[in-house]
């Protein structure tokens, strides 16, 4: 009894080392102070060496691994991808009934690999596709019902494919606590890829794909790796600089639940060299729009989890981007509401695709003037404190200050109001948005981490001072 009880404290010790090590992983990614150790690698070689060995893990199941021929290396930590694809394999087999095909497929372009994980599990409702990647949540046991289906491959985009086919095995891994999704969300968002899930819903299969550009969008310093397989390449020195152009193109968020029109209207965009980014639900956008400053907004009036009108008034709260509504069935009354909250134009459907974006060329000449008085205004200074707002860039005493997203956010809003007092709501609200105005828990985080990074004391602040009971406010210097 002794040795039983011992062998369960070592056992879940280990797990609980596992869990704390990927809740830390969560935390340094999103504070910016994670490092990543960039090198060339081969993404076929990786997942072919991952499959291999979830095939010694999950005799039980079927996978199988479409590989297109002649993909680009790309640039990226492997160790932190292949813990990536370990999550989302993870999770698939979890999630699985036994003796099921679980597909994994890499697509390129000219710019980004795609990796998707498709299995035929219990799937996942369309209204917590959004909230799976969050710290620690997880849809109700009761509502994880597993039934019998018809397997579906997703469809072979990539022309002549290499498939590779492996019979694998053994009982699925124990549910984890929640954590894995929002570590592979982490670990793909710091390196300027997009993670997302798709689903028909309950007992129908899910999705999970994510993107990795096949290199740095911005300067970065990529460090050797030790080489995970034979073939991974190496780089010869032990750091190298790495400068390429950033992607100027203007970028497009579509909000549409109707695939087929989905891909009509991304597949016209993209051909006039726009940056397009597809979501179906209202909370994908608004993260998406946080995640990553759109030049335009597409938004359709009927999407799965809320109505045209409260995703426009969220979206008006704290951002003001260019809307274009995309109507079905609406009568004027209602186009006029949507122009008083504040779209900047309407289309109702069914309408022609030349339209359309003759109205997107239009608002974004209307946007020129702004960008112009934008620019003139894009150094901001007080004391030794730069922010840089065309080059994303924060200087101390001329020394770079690396921010999260996040960090940048809290410090650009101050620095919009400085010297005036900012109250604990009215910050909460700028950053994370009004469903967020009573977790002043946020502020307190937060803040701490900007003084620890921009103060030369943080103990006695003279940028970010606190005003007791109130907020807090940007000294002018």
């Amino acid at each position: 009894m002794q040795r039983e009880m011992l062998q369960m404290i070592d056992s879940q010790s280990d797990r609980l080392y596992d869990v704390l090590n990927t809740l830390l992983d969560v935390w340094r990614f999103d504070a910016g102070t994670q490092p990543l150790r960039l090198a060339q690698i081969q993404l076929s070689e990786l997942l072919l060496q991952t499959v291999k060995r979830w095939q010694n893990q999950a005799p039980d199941f079927q996978f199988i691994l479409d590989l297109p021929p002649d993909i680009p290396p790309v640039v990226c930590d492997a160790l932190r991808i292949e813990q990536v694809l370990n999550h989302l394999l993870n999770n698939a087999v979890a999630y699985s009934p036994t003796n099921k095909i679980i597909r994994l497929q890499l697509e390129a372009n000219e710019s980004e690999a795609r990796i998707s994980v498709t299995d035929e599990g219990i799937g996942i409702a369309s209204e917590y596709l959004d909230r799976i990647f969050d710290r620690f949540y997880r849809v109700q046991s009761n509502e994880q019902k597993t039934s019998q289906l018809n397997p579906q491959s997703p469809p072979d985009l990539s022309g002549e494919n290499v498939q590779t086919r492996f019979i694998a095995s053994a009982s699925p891994p124990s549910v984890g606590v929640g954590l894995g999704l929002a570590a592979a969300r982490a670990t793909i968002e710091a390196h300027e890829g997009k993670i997302w899930a798709d689903s028909p819903g309950f007992g129908q299969g899910s999705t999970f794909c994510f993107t990795l550009p096949l290199a740095p969008r911005m300067s970065i310093q990529v460090q050797p790796l030790p080489a995970l397989t034979d073939h991974a390449a190496a780089p010869q020195s032990n750091t190298r600089s790495v400068s390429l152009k950033q992607d100027h193109r203007i970028s497009i968020l579509v909000a549409e639940n109707d695939a087929r029109f989905a891909r009509y209207v991304r597949a016209n965009l993209e051909e006039q060299q726009y940056r397009v980014q597809m979501v179906t639900h209202g909370l994908q956008l608004l993260r998406q729009i946080d995640l990553e400053a759109p030049d335009m907004l597409i938004l359709s009036t009927h999407l799965a989890d809320m109505s045209g009108i409260e995703l426009l008034q969220r979206v008006r709260d704290f951002s003001h981007t260019p809307v274009i509504m995309l109507c079905q069935d609406c009568d004027e009354d209602e186009r006029v509401q949507f122009f008083d909250l504040g779209c900047d134009d309407l289309l109702v459907k069914p309408f022609g695709i030349k339209e359309m974006l003759a109205r997107v060329r239009a608002l974004l000449r209307r946007q020129v003037p702004q960008t112009e008085q934008a620019a003139k205004q894009s150094i901001f200074v007080t004391g030794d404190l730069l922010i840089d707002y065309a080059q994303h860039l924060v200087t101390v005493d001329n020394k770079p200050v690396q921010l999260s997203r996040t960090e940048y956010k809290l410090l650009s809003v101050l620095a919009q109001n400085v010297g005036m007092v900012m109250t604990h709501e009215l910050l909460l609200e700028k950053v994370w948005g009004p469903e967020y105005n009573r977790d002043v828990d946020f502020i307190w985080v937060y803040i701490s981490r900007l003084r620890r990074k921009i103060e030369a004391d943080s103990r006695s602040p003279k940028y970010i001072l606190t005003v007791p009971d109130v907020g807090y406010k940007l000294a002018k210097q």
